[in-house]
């Protein structure tokens, strides 16, 4: 169905083995379904040409993160199945007196007692997605890492996956629903940032190394904020300061820009005052190892530069920067 444009071996870069080529569809806006071939019998999958040719992506996106919501039930008709929030009444920040055998597998988990003034204080938040695979508990790498990525989308995007009709509680109030979801994911995330700026990783029960056999509905379940480490800290200062300077976030929320710079540099500030050798345990992370923290310390770094323009972010990245290096994940 719809036109059909045949394109010569030199037309793209496929046919030459090269890498690099593209097509060029400015001048090509006739409605209809398309595939692309040539003579040699190669033939692309078939794709769209419309305004609304990202309302499917964004339809199937919204529809799973309204499902992934901690904060409130998920309920007829805005999904095809029903469950209640999760309680958060019951969440702490931990005892590093009383760390449960999850947080201390690790030889030298000592390391691990990074010092708070809010030791066993009670944390009520709001907000949050299940984001991990099969786990119940929220954290904050895999957060910032998703909230980065919608943000990225929404600010290249925004004006062809804006739709507030997508069918969600929040659709039709005047904001992309896609924009809807982020914020409140990008909110939590503050309340995992402790007072002296370093930044918990995670809200887990205790006892419980994946909260996947008990219910989340368990208003007895007793959650603990923990620990606060280098990659949790480096993920939070990249997407809080990638926040900062968001187009969308300009558009909606412009009063909390600065509050997202602020909470960048400060997280920024304690990682400066860690180690940034390769072998130190000071890279502590929840999955029972010292992972790698360049990674983030770098993904930070360029963020706060495009960010502040200061060029000791820029110094950072150059200095660090080591594509070939990452965790084991």
């Amino acid at each position: 169905k719809g036109k059909k444009k045949t394109l010569t071996p030199g037309e793209f870069a496929i046919y030459n083995k090269k890498a690099g080529d593209e097509f060029d569809f400015s001048d090509f806006t006739g409605e209809g379904k398309y595939v692309i071939y040539n003579d040699e019998l190669w033939f692309s999958q078939i794709f769209q040409i419309n305004k609304n040719v990202y309302r499917k992506v964004a339809q199937t996106l919204e529809t799973w993160l309204y499902n992934q919501r901690r904060w409130e039930d998920i309920k007829l008709p805005y999904s095809r199945f029903e469950r209640k929030a999760t309680i958060e009444d019951n969440t702490y920040v931990y005892d590093s007196n009383d760390l449960d055998p999850f947080m201390t597998n690790d030889p030298q988990w000592q390391w691990i007692k990074y010092p708070t003034d809010n030791e066993k204080k009670h944390i009520v938040f709001s907000g949050a997605w299940h984001m991990d695979a099969g786990d119940y508990s929220i954290y904050t790498y895999n957060a910032s890492m998703f909230v980065w990525n919608l943000l990225f989308a929404l600010d290249i995007l925004w004006d062809k996956i804006a739709y507030d009709n997508l069918n969600i509680p929040e659709s039709w109030n005047w904001k992309p629903d896609l924009y809807d979801e982020m914020i409140k994911d990008l909110l939590w995330l503050e309340w995992m940032q402790d007072d002296d700026w370093w930044v918990f990783g995670m809200s887990k029960p205790k006892w419980i190394s994946y909260q996947n056999w008990k219910t989340w509905e368990d208003p007895n379940l007793k959650r603990y904020l923990t620990p606060k480490d280098t990659p949790h800290t480096a993920s939070f200062a990249a997407v809080m300061a990638r926040a900062s300077r968001s187009k969308i976030i300009k558009k909606y929320n412009p009063e909390l820009q600065e509050e997202f710079k602020q909470r960048a540099e400060k997280a920024w500030n304690w990682l400066e005052s860690t180690t940034q050798t390769w072998s130190s345990s000071a890279f502590w992370h929840h999955y029972w190892a010292r992972e790698w923290d360049i990674d983030d310390r770098v993904w930070a770094s360029i963020e706060l530069y495009a960010l502040t323009w200061k060029e000791k972010y820029y110094n950072y990245f150059k200095t660090y920067h080591q594509p070939t290096k990452r965790d084991d994940w």
